[in-house]
């Protein structure tokens, strides 16, 4: 296996992580609606864009009065993308729904070839950065294991008390009946996983 070099001009790892921060810019909104075509003129603004990507350098070959002006995606902006090597921003298509735009952030090192680095998404005017898979799996692993430790809680409670189902004693609640009030004791809360 061959180790990946990244073109030249594109850091690797040090991408910085924004993944707590949304961003929106009212103004533009109350004049623009988002389309395909112009939600890289949005993007650009927020923290998660790099001006040093090859959206840029497109934009400049195309529009050299352009500067600082919109930056669109057409399947010229697209073709002339995909013969440079880098780093650069794809918009994917919208769903059905029309206040949703996934932007693709990554490295291009041949016509047929791109590496996705980051993915961000435009959600009603709102620009997200989605987490990494990791991240996902380590919170729902946090919560499995809060979850597991609240059951054995009140596993060690219910053994303990000395009268179970409200009467009796410690010698005379079973197994079961531990069992049996634990999962009662459950259904009346709410388990948010």
């Amino acid at each position: 296996m061959t180790e990946r070099v990244a073109p030249p001009g594109v850091s690797g790892p040090q991408i910085e992580k924004l993944s707590h921060v949304v961003w929106s810019d009212p103004l533009w909104l109350a004049y623009n609606q988002i389309t395909r075509e112009n939600v890289l003129s949005y993007f650009c603004r927020s923290p998660f864009y790099d001006s040093s990507c090859n959206n840029e350098l497109v934009r400049m070959q195309l529009d050299p009065q352009n500067q600082g002006g919109n930056l669109s995606f057409t399947p010229r902006e697209e073709r002339l993308l995909r013969g440079m090597q880098g780093l650069e921003f794809v918009p994917e298509r919208p769903s059905n729904d029309s206040d949703l735009f996934i932007i693709r952030r990554q490295v291009r090192y041949s016509p047929e070839e791109a590496h996705v680095t980051n993915v961000y998404y435009v959600l009603h005017g709102s620009i997200y950065e989605t987490p990494c898979f990791a991240t996902v799996m380590l919170v729902r692993l946090l919560q499995s294991t809060n979850f597991l430790l609240s059951s054995l809680t009140e596993l060690y409670d219910l053994e303990n008390s000395s009268t179970p189902f409200g009467g009796g004693s410690k010698e005379s609640a079973s197994g079961s009946d531990l069992t049996l009030r634990l999962l009662m004791r459950a259904q009346s809360r709410s388990w948010d996983l």
